[in-house]
């Protein structure tokens, strides 16, 4: 009822003004109540008190991050709690950070989380320099969220730099011409472009150039 909405929207206000007095004990108190109620601020209850054990010192902060994720994953700091988790983990290594997103492909899977876990996850295995085994990682993400997906783009340039790495020059100009096929025309001059498609454009003149050794193509590309 908007009742019990008004109470649990002044219990959780309630926890940050402990917070900000210094009270973290108090706040944590409340917070730790209010999470684990079934009610509409749930959620942002297990999320601020994540945060909260963090800014604490505490280091159960770090489980309760990868708990709320998994618990919420479509609520809007389910991201925020997984890059900051990874990259907490990437402090240990770029090892324990791949296994850390090894251990969320499965949980996922379906959900608004996936294409985020799959993308960091690519991520370092490029850093790891297991070229062969990010490039397929990249290929999949882009094949199973396609575009408009948020990370199809940057998922597509950076298979171009590994298939160029492993020597597959056309295999390199394919991704980012299949970027580029993707431009959707606007009411105003010019098309809609993501942040990559100029320098996708650019590095398809530089492969023909360097790569392809096809100077009169490599010409063209880039006067276009």
């Amino acid at each position: 009822t908007q009742s019990d909405r008004d109470r649990d929207h002044a219990t959780f206000l309630a926890a940050e003004a402990h917070a900000a007095a210094g009270d973290r004990a108090g706040a944590r108190a409340i917070l730790e109540k209010l999470a684990t109620s079934k009610t509409t601020y749930g959620a942002e209850a297990q999320f601020a008190l994540a945060t909260l054990l963090l800014d604490s010192g505490d280091p159960a902060g770090w489980t309760a991050l990868d708990v709320f994720a998994r618990a919420h994953p479509s609520d809007g700091h389910a991201i925020v709690a997984i890059r900051r988790r990874a990259r907490h983990e990437d402090e240990t290594s770029t090892e324990a950070a791949l296994a850390y997103l090894d251990g969320l492909v499965a949980p996922t899977r379906g959900t608004e989380l996936e294409e985020f876990v799959l993308y960091e996850r690519a991520q370092r295995l490029a850093r790891l320099q297991r070229d062969e085994p990010a490039l397929a990682a990249y290929l999949d993400l882009a094949a199973r969220f396609p575009y408009p997906g948020p990370h199809w783009d940057d998922a597509l340039f950076h298979a171009s730099e590994l298939h160029e790495r492993l020597g597959k020059y056309d295999d390199a100009l394919a991704d980012l011409r299949r970027m580029l096929a993707e431009r959707e025309h606007s009411d105003s001059p010019g098309p809609y472009e993501r942040p990559l498609f100029p320098s996708a454009a650019f590095r398809i003149a530089v492969l023909l150039r360097d790569r392809i050794g096809d100077k009169k193509a490599a010409r063209a590309a880039f006067l276009a």
